[in-house]
């Protein structure tokens, strides 16, 4: 896929220009001036937009644009502060503090959580529009509303191929390695989030993948995966079944997680 290009929105275009033009510059883009309709500027090839308080990212040809809501977080939040335990913080419950490596960041709702939750965590996305798009989001945490103004500062996220990173740590070097990769059965109530599909790296997590993963962490390697997916068994994660969720966790203890 082509690199994507920055532009702004028809109305008040002269007013988002210089904000556009920076953000280019910084992610290495080019800047088109806005001339004709938004459908000429994304037929044949990604474009972020730039304007009205928020960054749009459109795929080539697409008229539904991607951006950055922690929604999905929201929720997850409010349901923890009226006393529910949410499934992946059960997971860890050590978090307070934790090293955490998210290999991938996505639209970054599950970073939140675990950053909201007090740890550490370090981020991976490997696809270069996703990292822009949440890059500059996570940039700008100051604008988040309460809770993940704070959150979002706990949160690093680098631009790297997961494996490639993992290849570069020591042992041990964080206390959770935490894995979403794409699915491969669409979840078909989040049509919100398709055009995610778009831009996500699809590669396959793989034995090698997985021994990484385990060498890296100190207590779980936590995957999360659609129910009907065959990678727990496959990498023999302890598959978690939650009723009418569409998707599992499942987890591998390692190092000195064994003993918990």
């Amino acid at each position: 896929m082509q690199k994507p290009v920055v532009t702004t929105g028809r109305k008040n275009a002269s007013r988002y220009r210089l904000y556009a033009e920076d953000f280019a510059q910084r992610y290495g883009l080019e800047f088109h001036e806005r001339k004709g309709s938004l459908v000429d500027t994304v037929s044949t090839q990604p474009a972020f937009l730039a304007g009205g308080g928020s960054l749009r990212l459109y795929a080539p040809g697409g008229t539904r644009p991607l951006s950055f809501h922690p929604s999905s977080a929201h929720l997850r939040v409010h349901d923890q502060l009226n006393g529910s335990v949410d499934p992946l913080i059960r997971l860890m419950p050590d978090i307070n503090g934790a090293r955490v490596l998210d290999c991938t960041f996505g639209m970054g709702s599950d970073s939140l959580l675990m950053a909201w939750n007090h740890a550490e965590v370090t981020a991976l996305e490997s696809s270069f529009p996703l990292y822009i798009l949440m890059h500059e989001s996570l940039r700008n945490a100051d604008r988040l509303a309460s809770p993940f103004n704070e959150a979002a500062k706990r949160i690093e996220l680098l631009h790297i191929n997961a494996e490639v990173f993992l290849a570069s740590c020591k042992d041990n070097d964080f206390d959770y390695v935490y894995i979403d990769p794409m699915f491969h059965t669409p979840v078909l109530s989040s049509a919100a989030i398709d055009p995610l599909r778009t831009f996500a790296d699809h590669a396959e997590p793989n034995d090698t993948f997985i021994a990484e993963a385990k060498r890296v962490a100190a207590r779980k390697i936590i995957l999360k995966d659609h129910f009907s997916s065959k990678r727990f068994d496959q990498f023999g994660f302890k598959h978690l079944h939650r009723k009418h969720a569409s998707f599992h966790y499942g987890y591998i203890k390692c190092g000195e997680g064994q003993d918990a």
